[in-house]
Parts: C-alpha cells; sequence; structure tokens
C-alpha cells in the first residue's frame, strides 16, 4: 500500500486500503489523503471528518487535523484551513510541517507576506530540530519546507540568490521520497520563480511537478497552472 503512494499509484493504494479497513485496520486519515489526491473532495472530506472522532492521541489527531486541513486549502477555503493547523500546532507544536502548512496558508491567500516568511521559517528550524518518524519522513518534510520558504522569500524580499539557495537545496531531497512531495517541492520552487518572474524557471518546475506526479493533486495543480490560457 505505502508502495503504492510512493510511486503514485493512488487507486491500487486506495483499493487496498480499503481492503485493510474491511479486516478491522484504521485506515481513515491515510483513505482521507488518498482520495484527496485523486481529487475525490467531497469523499475525502467526509472520511477525514468520521476519522477525527476517532482519534484520541494527540499527535495522530494533529496530522489528520493537518490532513483536513490541505484538503481546505486546496478548495480555498482558507478559514477553515488556517483553523486546523492552529488547532494541530496545539496539539503538537514541534512538528515542523504544520508550521510550514500555515506559511501556506499565509502565500496562498495573499495579504501578509511577512507572517508567511515568519511561518516557513519557523518550519525549517523545528524541522532540523527534530528526529523526524523515520529518515525519509524528515527528509521529504524538510524538502517541502525549503521550497515553502523560497516561496516566501520571493513574495516578501524578491532575494533571488536566496531563492536560489533555498531550491537548490529542496531540490536536492527530492532522492527517495514519495512523488507527491516531489511535486509538491516543484510546485512550490514554480511559486518562488513566478513571484520572481522568472517564467523559465516557472514553467521549469510546474514541468518536472507534473511529470513526478501525474495521477495527484499536486502534478494536477501544476498541469493547470501550465495549461495554456484561451480567450
Amino acid at each position: 500500500m505505502l508502495t503504492a503512494y510512493t510511486r503514485g499509484d493512488y487507486a491500487n493504494a486506495l483499493a487496498m486500503s480499503d481492503m485493510a479497513a474491511s479486516c478491522g485496520s484504521n485506515e481513515g486519515v491515510f483513505r482521507g489523503d488518498l482520495l484527496m489526491q485523486l481529487g475525490r473532495f467531497a469523499e475525502a472530506e467526509q472520511t477525514l471528518a468520521h476519522a477525527l472522532t476517532l482519534e484520541t492521541e494527540p499527535k495522530s489527531t494533529a496530522l489528520a487535523n493537518c490532513v483536513m486541513g490541505e484538503l481546505f486549502l486546496h478548495q480555498q477555503r482558507y478559514e477553515h484551513a488556517s483553523s486546523c493547523f492552529v488547532t494541530a500546532v496545539k496539539l503538537w507544536p514541534e512538528r515542523g510541517s504544520t508550521h510550514r502548512d500555515i506559511a501556506e496558508v499565509w502565500l496562498r491567500r495573499g495579504g501578509n507576506p511577512t507572517e508567511a516568511l515568519r511561518w516557513a521559517r519557523l518550519a525549517v528550524e523545528k524541522e532540523k530540530a527534530s528526529q523526524g518518524f523515520a529518515p525519509v519522513t524528515k527528509v521529504a518534510n524538510l524538502g517541502a519546507e525549503l521550497a515553502t520558504l523560497a516561496w516566501a522569500v520571493a513574495v516578501c524580499s524578491r532575494d533571488a540568490a536566496e531563492v536560489e539557495r533555498l531550491v537548490a537545496e529542496a531540490d536536492s531531497l527530492c532522492g527517495g521520497v514519495p512523488v507527491s512531495t516531489i511535486a509538491r517541492v516543484h510546485v512550490f520552487c514554480g511559486m518562488a520563480y513566478a513571484a520572481l518572474g522568472d517564467e523559465a524557471k516557472r514553467t521549469q518546475h510546474f514541468a518536472a511537478a507534473a511529470r513526478a506526479d501525474a495521477n495527484g493533486i499536486w502534478g494536477r495543480e501544476a498541469q493547470m497552472l501550465t495549461a495554456p490560457v484561451c480567450c
């Protein structure tokens, strides 16, 4: 199941998750993530809402809130997303990725680039200070956090040299991680170059995201961002 997820085979991962659930396994949060990846948002929200009623341990509840928040973020329901992420930070304040999620809300919603930069920097600091669940998880999280920081720097200060440094570091962490993470990193790097007005590198990163995970939510977003505009 995890192998299928890692390579972006979300339909097969979902089928295996449903089979595991029929045998009594708690698959709610993972199933919600898979449905989100497949663009089945209504089902994902229903699944995650039910999963949240079953979670009792703080860190597991924080993770469930983060997945629900990501779902809301992709629907541009920013207040709902922010509420989920703030709850998750209270439950698990050491987790860097949740701080990254909050930075992304600020970046996508707009209006306060300094706040986005603050949360993005805090995410990287917390990730580097933590041990993480497993080496691959820490690497994947740090890659996304560095790419988000590059985006925030580009929006806030337009420091091209710093953006280049952060993008290079994020890109160096894309080996052996799930394709969803690779696509996410490239989307955020593309957003950073878009903020800098570098059309060539923007297009390059969005194309890389689309290639990495054509079946997932980040790959589809990249395809949409690179699609020609019809008048």
